[in-house]
């Protein structure tokens, strides 16, 4: 790996000189994204923020390509430091070098295995990394141990925490997925229970249901736990719930196409949690989502909004979609602002809300970075001394993560 100081340096000079802020009017205030330059990563894929032992943040990057060896790396953000951006690189390592094809890395609770270790899925649906896996990795040393019986053909993208069965153990809740040569394809929802003897490798496994393949929230609904995920092959969305020790499912909406991300947030300041989705198909049909949760979540309506539509895909590698997935920026008191990860499209796209009326889901798209190749799963957190936050933006195709800090929207009157 190798950081280009003095263009890195350069970078941000000429930023600075010609056009360094994009704004953008909102009512009493404005928001800015500032530039800070590119670094110099082979192939990065999956972002992620996590806390590091020093208090600070550190970025979390999957690397993978067809003919390389898929790696994971680690990066301290020195937010506090003066040319923090090269500071920081400077500190850049690689934790794993033995995982195929990584995804998603998520922490692992100190309450599992103590501090400093992360999880991460691995597999796609490419010949040589069909068969992925849920590893735990040992950040300080690489140590990886596969959790899981290899099932053959089914990757992983995810792992998320959740003491399933109340055993006072948390338990990973997982979806894994299969595409067949001739177009047949599975998806899984499962939960991997953390035994009771910690040096028991092999996690056992339960299937929640048939469906879900790439990704999914977690969180409770009247008290039950409940999981909202994506079907990308059956181009639906579901929610799963356990109750009483028993599973329990329901269709949301089997109209949105190929879906792929999901996550929960206020979107339209109300104080109700709703559903911000993506789908991720080459044509037209391309858009991002909101819905609103219908208090019975099990029987009552969820109200879709298109917030945006028609995002072309210009990527043209095979199989090229578009949008991957999404993220919110929150301000207080006032709507957040939403960032999609193009994908296909080759872009960062930044929607801003239009209004704060609850009733008003239309947003102003600005494209943050047009950079024509691959964008894949940003992060957006690590603030500085001010408290501005810094988005950090994948460019698979040509190597480089792009760095931006935010500055907010003054709260509200």
């Amino acid at each position: 790996m190798r950081l280009k100081l003095a263009e890195l340096s350069v970078v941000a000079i000429v930023v600075a000189a010609f056009n360094m802020i994009i704004p953008q009017a909102y009512g009493e205030s404005e928001v800015h994204a500032v530039p800070l330059g590119d670094l110099y990563v082979s192939k990065p894929a999956f972002l992620h923020l996590l806390p590091s032992d020093d208090g600070m943040e550190q970025l979390m990057i999957s690397s993978f390509a067809m003919f390389a060896p898929g790696r994971v790396y680690s990066m301290p953000l020195l937010t506090n430091s003066a040319d923090w951006l090269q500071a920081s690189y400077k500190k850049l390592h690689t934790i794993s070098r033995s995982i195929a094809w990584p995804n998603h890395v998520t922490a692992v609770p100190e309450s599992v295995l103590g501090p400093g270790k992360v999880v991460v899925g691995s597999g796609f649906l490419i010949p040589g990394y069909k068969t992925g896996t849920i590893s735990l990795v040992d950040v300080a040393t690489g140590d990886t141990q596969s959790i899981v019986k290899p099932k053959t053909d089914f990757f992983y993208h995810q792992a998320v925490w959740a003491d399933v069965n109340n055993d006072g153990r948390l338990d990973i809740i997982t979806a894994r997925a299969k595409l067949g040569w001739l177009g047949q394809h599975a998806g899984e929802l499962l939960w991997i229970e953390q035994p009771l003897d910690k040096s028991q490798k092999i996690w056992t496994e339960h299937l929640i249901a048939s469906g879900p393949d790439v990704n999914f929230v977690v969180t409770e609904h009247h008290d039950d736990l409940a999981i909202i995920a994506t079907e990308f092959f059956n181009k639906r969305l579901s929610m799963h719930w356990r109750h009483d020790g028993q599973w329990a499912q329901r269709i949301i909406d089997e109209t949105l196409g190929a879906a792929f991300d999901v996550s929960l947030t206020d979107l339209n300041g109300d104080g109700h949690e709703d559903l911000l989705v993506t789908n991720h198909e080459a044509k037209e049909k391309a858009a991002v989502f909101a819905y609103e949760i219908p208090d019975d979540w099990q029987h009552g309506a969820w109200t879709r909004h298109t917030i945006l539509g028609g995002i072309a895909t210009k990527v043209t590698s095979p199989a090229a979609a578009s949008p991957g997935s999404a993220l919110t920026w929150s301000h207080p008191g006032r709507k957040s602002d939403i960032f999609v990860a193009g994908d296909g499209s080759g872009k960062a796209h930044w929607l801003k809300p239009n209004s704060e009326d609850p009733k008003d889901w239309t947003y102003t798209e600005q494209v943050l970075l047009d950079a024509g190749s691959t964008i894949g799963h940003m992060a957006l957190g690590a603030p500085d001394s001010d408290g501005n936050p810094h988005l950090f933006v994948p460019d698979y195709d040509q190597s480089r993560i792009h760095v931006f800090k935010l500055i907010g929207r003054t709260p509200a009157h």
